[in-house]
């Protein structure tokens, strides 16, 4: 009993299910939305360190987390490291505090 064309594209229906969407809209909405929560968790600290800290340090630096008043900056490497720590222990740190009184501290990764 062969089956014709409109039932066998039926049964393909059936079997293959729903298709998938591939479009990137949904990747897009949740990296905006983990942006906005980054943005509302460290407030206008993101703003100063990138005002305050040095242009050659910038590009080796991420922040990653601010719990309980303290600055958690990711650097990349050693000497970024060490040039980073020179910066704050001259009076980075200091500036950063005023200008962001949530901050106790800043620790470095």
């Amino acid at each position: 009993m062969p089956l014709d064309r409109r039932q066998l594209d039926r049964l393909r229906d059936q079997r293959l299910g729903p298709l998938k969407d591939l479009g990137l809209g949904d990747e897009i909405a949740s990296l905006a939305r983990e942006a906005s929560r980054q943005g509302k968790r460290f407030g206008g600290l993101g703003e100063a360190w990138n005002a305050m800290c040095p242009p050659e340090l910038l590009a080796s630096t991420v922040l990653q987390s601010l719990t309980r008043g303290v600055l958690t900056v990711g650097v990349a490497d050693a000497s970024a490291r060490f040039k980073v720590d020179l910066w704050l222990r001259s009076g980075g740190e200091t500036e950063l505090i005023k200008r962001c009184p949530t901050l106790l501290r800043v620790r470095l990764r």
